[in-house]
C-alpha cells in the first residue's frame, strides 16, 4: 500500500523548485489520507504527530510561491492517464462544480450561494464554489473518478478591477475555465478525451473555448429542456434556418424514436432516442448533434455533442458516466475533508450577511493597498492548494483500492461488502489505524523519512 503511495508522490518532484516544499507536499498528502477529523491543516499535524514548532512551516507551505497547483494538476493528469478507463477508445473527463458551506466572513472566495436546491426554495448561506475536472479510471468492472483539477470559482469577480495577469481569468465564466482546465488535462494525458458535463456548461462562451481545443476535446453536455436550435441556412445571406424547440420534438418526432438498451447513470435500462444535427448559440451557430432521450425510468433529457460523427448511443453512454464525479465529490467531503480549510485574510472586506455579492465584489475591487491585494491572493492560493492536495490524496487511495487484492482480514469494511473493491473510506480507516506503526515499519520509504524527521521529539524518544 505505502509502496504505491510512495511511488506516486515521488513523481511530483519536478513540480517543486525547492526540496523542502516537495517534502511538505508529501507530508500533507499522507496526513490528509490518515487524519481523523476535519479541522483543516491542524488535523494533518495531529494525525502524524508533527512537532508543534513546525506548524508555522506547515502553514507557510500552502502560501509558498515555489510551487503552483496548476502545474501539479497537470502532472497528476499525466499519472492518472495510465489508469484511464476508455469509453469507445477515449479517456473520459468529467466537469462539474461543488459547493462547500463556510462560516468565515473574511475568507476569499466565500459569498452568498444556494447551498441546497431541493424543495420549493433554495437555502441561501455563505459558502465557496469549486470547479473540478475528474478523470474516469478503472476497468469494465470497477471505475472511480479521481479529481484531477480543482480550484475556487466564486467570489473573485471583484479582482478583475485590479488588472494584472489574474484579472482575465477572474472575469471568465465557470464553463470557460472548466473547458480550459479539461483541455490542459487532455494535453497532459497526451490523447484526445471525451468531456462530459451538466447543463450549466452549455454556453456560447464555453463552446467557443471548446472549439479552440477541438483537437483535444469532444464535448458531451446536457441541454435545458427549453433549448431552441436552428436548421441549416437555405439562403445565401442567412446564418441560420428555421427555429426548432427541442422539447416539442418529443411529440412531433415520436414515431421516429429508436429503441435501445443503454447504461444510464450506471443502470442498464431501455430507452428511446432521436438524433438530429442543428445549429446552436447566438452569434456562434455551432453545429451540434442533439440526442433526445426518453429513458424507461426518469424524466426525458436532451444531450448535445460537438462531435457530429459520434453515434447517439455512444453519446448516451458517455453522459451516463457523469454521476461518477458526484461519488468523487462525496468522498472528497466525507473522507478527505477537502473543503475544511480555514484560510482567510484580515485585509479582506467583510462579507455582509444581509448584503449582496455585488457589493462584496465592489469592495474587493476598490482595495488599493498592494499588501492587502497580495494577502487576498495568497489566501486564495492556499485554499486552492489545500483542495488540490486533498484531491491527490484521495486519488492515491482510489488507485490503491483498484490495484491491490483485498483478501486481508485487517481491512475493516465500512458496510456490508457488495463488491470486491473496498471504498475510499475503508482504505482511509485502514491507514488511520496503521500510520504511526507504518512510519517505523516503512522507514526505508522517502515519504516516511520526511514525516519521521519532523515528528515530536517525545515520540522519537518513545520509539527509541
Amino acid at each position: 500500500m505505502w509502496d504505491i503511495a510512495n511511488s506516486i508522490l515521488l513523481g511530483f518532484r519536478n513540480c517543486f523548485s525547492r526540496k523542502a516544499a516537495f517534502e511538505w507536499f508529501c507530508i500533507c498528502a499522507v496526513g490528509i489520507m490518515c487524519r481523523h477529523d476535519s479541522l483543516g491543516a491542524t488535523s494533518i499535524a495531529r494525525a502524524l504527530m508533527l512537532e508543534p514548532a513546525l506548524y508555522g512551516c506547515l502553514m507557510h507551505f500552502f502560501h509558498a510561491h515555489s510551487w503552483e497547483a496548476g502545474k501539479i494538476s497537470q502532472q497528476w493528469a499525466g499519472m492518472l492517464g495510465r489508469f484511464a478507463y476508455k469509453a469507445h477508445g477515449m479517456p473520459v473527463l468529467i466537469a462539474d462544480g461543488v459547493k462547500a458551506a463556510k462560516e468565515g466572513r473574511k475568507m476569499p472566495g466565500a459569498q452568498k450561494i444556494a447551498l441546497k436546491t431541493g424543495g420549493k426554495s433554495a437555502q441561501i448561506g455563505i459558502g465557496q464554489m469549486f470547479g473540478a475536472v475528474g478523470l474516469l479510471i478503472g476497468d469494465g468492472f470497477a471505475q472511480c473518478c479521481p479529481i484531477v483539477s480543482i480550484r475556487l470559482r466564486s467570489g473573485q469577480k471583484g479582482m478583475a478591477a485590479w488588472g494584472g495577469d489574474e484579472a482575465g481569468e477572474t472575469a471568465l465564466s465557470s464553463a470557460v475555465l472548466a473547458y480550459r482546465d479539461a483541455a490542459a488535462c487532455a494535453m497532459a494525458i497526451g490523447q484526445k478525451c471525451a468531456l462530459v458535463a451538466d447543463r450549466a456548461f452549455l454556453s456560447v462562451a464555453g463552446l467557443r473555448e471548446a472549439a479552440c481545443h477541438a483537437q483535444w476535446l469532444d464535448v458531451v453536455v446536457r441541454a435545458k429542456m427549453n433549448t431552441a436550435a436552428y436548421a441549416e441556412p437555405t439562403g445565401r445571406q442567412r446564418k441560420k434556418g428555421s427555429k426548432a424547440k427541442l422539447a416539442e420534438l418529443f411529440e412531433t418526432k415520436a414515431s421516429e424514436f429508436a429503441a435501445t438498451t443503454v447504461y444510464v447513470y450506471g443502470k442498464l435500462q431501455r430507452a428511446n432516442y432521436y438524433s438530429i444535427d442543428l445549429l446552436w448559440g447566438n452569434g456562434l451557430w455551432a453545429k451540434l448533434r442533439f440526442v433526445l432521450l426518453k429513458p424507461e425510468s426518469g424524466s426525458p433529457m436532451i444531450l448535445a455533442c460537438t462531435d457530429l460523427g459520434m453515434d447517439a448511443e455512444e453519446i448516451i453512454e458517455l453522459y451516463g458516466l457523469r454521476f461518477k464525479i458526484e461519488q468523487g465529490f462525496k468522498a472528497l467531503k466525507q473522507t478527505s475533508f477537502a473543503f475544511s480549510s480555514h484560510f482567510w485574510a484580515k485585509q479582506m472586506p467583510k462579507l455582509e450577511r444581509h448584503g449582496k455579492n455585488k457589493e462584496t465584489d465592489k469592495s474587493i475591487g476598490e482595495t488599493t493597498d498592494p499588501k492587502a491585494r497580495q494577502a487576498i491572493k495568497s489566501a486564495i492560493k492556499a485554499t486552492n492548494a489545500f483542495a488540490q492536495i486533498s484531491a491527490i490524496a484521495l486519488g492515491v487511495q482510489q488507485i490503491i483500492s483498484l490495484r491491490l487484492d483485498w483478501a486481508s482480514d485487517e481491512l475493516r469494511w465500512m458496510r456490508t461488502p457488495s463488491r470486491k473493491r473496498p471504498s475510499e473510506g475503508a482504505i482511509a480507516e485502514y491507514m488511520q489505524r496503521r500510520i504511526l506503526a507504518d512510519i517505523e515499519g516503512f522507514s526505508h520509504l522517502p515519504i516516511m523519512r520526511y514525516i519521521k524527521c519532523r515528528q515530536c521529539k517525545s515520540l522519537k524518544k518513545m520509539a527509541a
